[in-house]
């Protein structure tokens, strides 16, 4: 059974670091004590809830930004977090087999930068070659569309032209 949606209190139980195909997360788990409701906390039956962070591709200055509101000592083989007690928020998704999960977060956290263009290119690549490794076929990218239209020389005070239009410098 999922647990609803919406935001909740926990307590940093542990951090291994797990890695898989090179790529490396630390996966942060959390005794869930109290659910939000508005602004009031109250207290719940204690679960255990995981907060993935990857710290690879598209998603690293967002783990970058959450790390940092943990307090991270920045030490990947022996994590600690100098603040252990935070804000969590649960959401619902559908995975690729339509079962609805959890996916845990951080609820505060910072500000969400957009991702370089190099991060995403790296992404599209990765995506492209594991589809092309599948036989499966490689959408192409939309057109690109065209430049807008110039817009007129911006109006003098009082609306007048920029300039006359028979050049004399005299407005109509």
């Amino acid at each position: 059974m999922l647990v609803a949606e919406g935001e909740y209190w926990g307590e940093i139980e542990s951090c291994k670091p797990y890695e898989k195909d090179g790529d490396l997360s630390l996966p942060v788990r959390f005794l869930v004590t109290h659910k939000y409701c508005g602004e009031t906390a109250q207290e719940i039956t204690p679960f255990e809830a995981t907060v993935w962070l990857k710290m690879f591709g598209p998603s690293e200055p967002y783990t970058d930004q959450k790390l940092d509101a943990l307090g991270y000592n920045d030490v990947s083989s022996d994590p600690k977090f100098m603040n252990s007690a935070v804000k969590l928020v649960c959401s619902h998704y559908r995975n690729k087999s339509g079962v609805e999960c959890e996916n845990w977060d951080l609820a505060e956290w910072g500000t969400r930068p957009e991702p370089s263009v190099d991060a995403l290119n790296r992404a599209d690549a990765k995506r492209r070659a594991r589809k092309r490794s599948m036989g499966e076929p490689i959408a192409k990218p939309p057109p690109l569309e065209p430049a807008p239209e110039p817009s007129p020389e911006p109006a003098q005070a009082g609306g007048a032209p920029a300039e006359s239009p028979t050049g004399d410098g005299i407005p109509f």
